[in-house]
Order: C-alpha cells, then structure tokens, then sequence
C-alpha cells in the first residue's frame, strides 16, 4: 500500500513538474513574440478618422474666398491585395487580380500600374495606398458594382460580394473660387499648419475644427465585421468673415500687375485701409501664384511682401518723422530751416544732397515736405538727436510690430543706439538705414489721418459658428492703442500732404484727382548693395502713400515697386511711378464705395 501510495506520489511530481515546465515555455514563447502577435492583432483592429469639414472664409460682402469641397479616393490595402490568404482558393486569386485589372481600366491606368505601386510603397504605408484621387461621380457608379464582386465557386461566376483590400476614401479638399485674386492674404491651407499660409496659417486651428474617430473589426480582406467602442463624432471647424473686399482688391491687384509690368519691375505691393479702423480693405502683390496649384510656382512669388520684406522707405517717412519732432516740441510748426542751396557738409555727417540736384535756401517745415528736402530733414534729425530721434521712432510706431493677422510680420530693423553715428542721426530723417515694412508704413500713415490715434491692421473681422452665428468678434482694438500724435500735428502734417500733391511744385502731383484733394507723399529710395558696400544708382524702391477725401479720409493706400526699369527712360521715382496707381486705385475705391465728391480747395 505504501509502495503505491509512493508511485502515486511520484507520477503527481512527474506531471506537475511538466506541467510548470510547460508553463514556463508558454511564457518564454509569449515574450518572444508579443511584439508579432500585437501586429497581427492590429492589423485586424482598424481606426478610422472621421474628418472635420475646414471652416469657410468669405470677404466683407460674403464672396466666398476659401471652401471645401469633399473629395472620394481610391485606396488598396497592399497585404490584403496581393498578399495570399490563408484556404485561399485558386479562384479567388485569380478573381483578386482580375479585379485589379477592372480597377486600371476604370480609373484609367496602365497595366500592372497597381502591382507596381504596390511594391514601391513603404512598408509603413502599404495597407493603405491611394490608388487615385477626386474620382468623378461616373467612375463612382461603376466603382461601386465592381466593388461588389468576387468568385463564386459553386456557379464557377462572379457573384456580389464585397472585394478583399479596395476602398473609397473621403476627404475634404480646399478650393479658392476667386483663384488667384487673395492668394497673398487668404493663403492656402496644408495638412499642418506649418505647410500653410496667409489668413489659413494664422487661423489654422480655428477654422481646422476637431477631427473625430471610430473603430472597427475587420478581416484580412479589411471589411469590417464589428464595431467597437469609443467613437467619438468630428467637430466642423469655424468660419470667418474678413474686411478685405473683392471688388477693392481687384482694383488694387489690377493697377498694380499693370504698373508693374509696364516698368518690367522686379516686384511690388499695393495695400488699401481704413484709416479710422485699421481695417485692411485690399493686399494685393506681384508676381502673385494660384493656390490650387502652388507646384508652378516660385517660393518668392508666394512671400507676402507687403509684411514680410523690410525695406528703406525713403522720403515717405519724412511727414512721420516730422509729425514726431512737431508733437514733442523739438521743432516749431513756424520754424524756418537753411537747406543750404542743396548742398551741405557736417564733419561726422558727410555730405548731403537733394534729389535731383535741387537748390533750396530757406524752408518752413511744410515746404519741406512739398519739395521733399533731404537736407531739411538731416536737420531736423540733428535738432533731435540720437535720443530724441529714437524716441520719435518708438512715437511712431517704427520699433514693434503691427501684430496684423497675417503670418510673417518682420520687426522693424533699427540699430542699437550706442552704435548710431551723425550718419544715423542725418540719414534716417529721409528713409535710409532703417528698415521697416509696407504695413508698419501705412499704420503710422493711418494715425496722422484720423487724428492721432494709433491702429491694428487687420483683416479678419468676425468668426462665426456653423449655424451662422457670430461668437467672436475681431478686428478695431483701440482700447490697446492709444493716441501717438495731437490732432493738432496732425491737421498740420494732413496740410503739408494735401500741397505735396495739389501743390504746383509738390512732387505727387501725379496723384491729383478732379473730385477729391488727396494728401500724400512720394518716396525715391536707392536700394542698398551688400556686394559693394554702398547704394546702388541704377535700382531704386519707388513709393508713394495717398489717401482722399482730405476731410473725413475713408481709404489710405500705400504702393510700392522694387526695381523699375530705368533704361524704358518712363523714370523711377515714386512720384513718377507709384503715384498714378494709387491715384487709380482712390478713384476706383470712392466711387465704389459711393464717397461723395469734395470740392477741391486751393493750397
């Protein structure tokens, strides 16, 4: 009895110990290959984006500018499509590639194209490769019954049934209906935000939405077999309504492509605004490029200039500087300065001329800026001083930014002030050693317009929801900005700018119109060699900043063109060349915007 109690005992050792020891195998064999059977168990759970319809972007009269449409693609899954399955059955491989075959007829590709793409694919990316794009509702029909098929073995025919590894899938594609007209400001929209630009860039997130997400069990051919949990539903991104306006930006982009190409210049912008709000009414840029097909393009021709390049203004930055001078009391608006009969000398300063070789004596202030003097300008930056000078840049707006909706916005390059030399102090008055950007130009100008009072160029005004309501209002912001000049300084600057153009001698006489006194100013700036060291003769910046009615203005516009052509012999400064394309472009504006005439009144 004992000696069978003992062989019991021992066979119970025997196979607990196999047992543990198979135990410890499954262990080891489970370790091994938990990484495989993962995969293998994801590859047979799918998740599946439900993606998020982009907000609209629509302009101040509700043209739509940016929307998108939904698009169907083709998509094989590479394993499912050619990898063999398990039980498979010789028909079913041959129906397999029968359908492969249906499918580059259909969408009209060569013979063996599928295959081929299917190889060349990343292992990353096999199970799910876009076979075609935007399929048209035609191949849409005929893509559904031949989705439908596979062998059947008992009737030997193709009977209905869902194919192993094909698909449709959905996306939403952006398009601009007004092509090439906001391509500089509304931009176009990436798969990221760091592939966007322009108004899609800076509201990326907002108009993007919130994609949503759902599982799915699926067999080896990817058909679905079940749902699992956790699905969640997309959220349509927000519109926004901006203050640009169609009608206003063709006039603008229209004078400035034609200005340009006529002075074969290199580049150009051309920006409209509401002085009393900030609000951008037209950005226009040439060259300019077609959003839906950014691939003909060049980098340099999708830059937004009118924000991104810093450049030396020239002499449209005299009014604004002596704006500053006048409002902090360096100067008085009776004072009467020696321009030295176009010719002057200061140890430390070096040499200044006017334009053109013109002979000036005395000047007031206002005559200074009529005949545009270079040399009334260097003294009242010697008046100023380094500190003061720097001040009456800070006054005006010329070492920040304007924080415009737009991405790309250049800070203003402007040297430390321990490094100023008399060279700074007599060259910047007149535009030269600073650099700063179309829109920072055109705030400052803004400010001297209504009166004092500092702005925030914007172009967006407004975000609505998806049932049409308005949640945000953007846009004015004049809490934040406060008045930089008296209203009084501003009277007297708005006067020296009405004669710079009404004036017999005023150097923007090319701008004069019949039914309004526009004010403005002209500005002729030789674009700096780095290669040499020194300023070139021969390419030139050529701008000029109008506005109109002269009273009450409604619009301020700033063009500037990069490099005329001076051999055509037309000319190249800014009184010559940029001054009758913003006279257009005021034209055009009031009267679309139904200003009523003013009576011209003698300077």
């Amino acid at each position: 009895m004992k000696r069978n109690n003992h062989r019991m005992n021992l066979i119970f050792a025997l196979i607990l110990a196999a047992a543990c020891a198979a135990a410890v195998k499954c262990v080891l064999i489970v370790s091994e290959k938990r990484p495989e059977l993962e995969e293998r168990l994801d590859a047979f759970e799918v998740t599946v984006d439900k993606r998020a319809r982009r907000g609209v972007i629509v302009d101040a009269r509700g043209n739509l500018l940016a929307v998108s449409k939904l698009k169907e693609d083709v998509f094989i899954d590479g394993a499912a499509m050619l990898s063999p399955y398990k039980n498979e059955s010789r028909r079913h491989y041959i129906a397999r590639y029968e359908t492969i075959a249906k499918l580059e007829e259909l969408l009209g590709l060569p013979d063996c194209s599928i295959e081929k793409k299917i190889y060349k694919t990343p292992k990353d990316r096999y199970r799910h490769i876009i076979v075609a794009r935007g399929i048209n509702q035609e191949q849409r029909t005929k893509f559904d019954k031949i989705f439908e098929y596979r062998w059947d073995e008992d009737s030997e025919e193709i009977t209905r049934s869902r194919l192993y590894g094909t698909g449709i899938d959905y996306r939403w594609e952006r398009e601009y209906p007004m092509g090439r007209l906001f391509c500089h400001t509304v931009g176009y929209a990436g798969q990221q935000k760091a592939g966007s630009e322009g108004l899609e860039r800076y509201y990326f997130d907002l108009l993007s939405g919130e994609k949503g997400m759902q599982r799915f069990l699926v067999d080896s051919g990817r058909r679905p077999v079940s749902r699992l949990g956790g699905e969640t539903g997309a959220k349509n991104g927000k519109s926004i309504i901006l203050n640009l306006d169609s009608v206003i930006q063709m006039f603008a982009s229209d004078a400035l492509e034609k200005r340009c190409e006529k002075f074969k210049a290199e580049s150009g912008f051309a920006i409209v605004m509401n002085p009393q709000t900030g609000g951008v009414m037209a950005m226009a840029n040439y060259p300019d490029y077609d959003p839906e097909n950014l691939g003909q393009s060049e980098p340099s021709s999708r830059r937004n200039r009118a924000v991104t390049d810093l450049f030396e203004p020239g002499s449209v930055v005299k009014p604004l500087i002596m704006a500053g001078a006048v409002d902090m009391g360096a100067v008085s608006k009776g004072r009467i300065i020696d321009c030295e009969d176009g010719m002057f000398y200061r140890r430390g300063s070096g040499r200044i001329q006017e334009y053109n070789y013109h002979r000036y004596g005395n000047l007031p202030l206002k005559e200074i800026l009529i005949k545009s003097s270079n040399i009334g300008m260097a003294k009242i930056g010697l008046i100023l001083k380094k500190k003061g000078l720097h001040e009456c840049l800070e006054k005006i707006g010329f070492t920040y930014k304007t924080d415009i909706d737009l991405p790309g916005e250049r800070s203003p390059k402007i040297r430390p002030l321990d490094r100023w030399t008399g060279y700074s102090v007599t060259r910047i008055p007149f535009g030269q050693e600073i650099g700063i950007t179309g829109i920072q130009i055109l705030r400052a100008y803004c400010a001297v317009a209504n009166g004092g009072r500092s702005v925030r160029p914007y172009l967006a005004k407004a975000v609505i929801d998806n049932d049409g309501n308005t949640v945000q209002q953007l846009g004015a912001d004049f809490e934040r900005y406060g008045k930089i000049f008296s209203e009084d300084t501003c009277d007297f600057i708005m006067d020296a700018l009405a004669g710079v153009v009404n004036s017999e001698d005023g150097t923007g006489k090319n701008a004069a119109m019949e039914d309004y006194t526009v004010f403005g100013k002209t500005g002729t700036a030789n674009i700096y060699d780095p290669a040499t060291g020194q300023y070139s003769n021969k390419h030139y910046t050529a701008s000029f900043v109008g506005g109109a009615p002269f009273k009450e203005p409604r619009a301020v516009v700033l063009v500037s063109i990069r490099k005329p052509d001076r051999s055509l012999g037309m000319g190249y400064s800014g009184g010559r060349v940029s001054a009758p394309v913003v006279k257009e472009i005021l034209d055009n504006t009031l009267d679309y915007l139904n200003v009523p005439p003013e009576k011209t009144s003698e300077k």
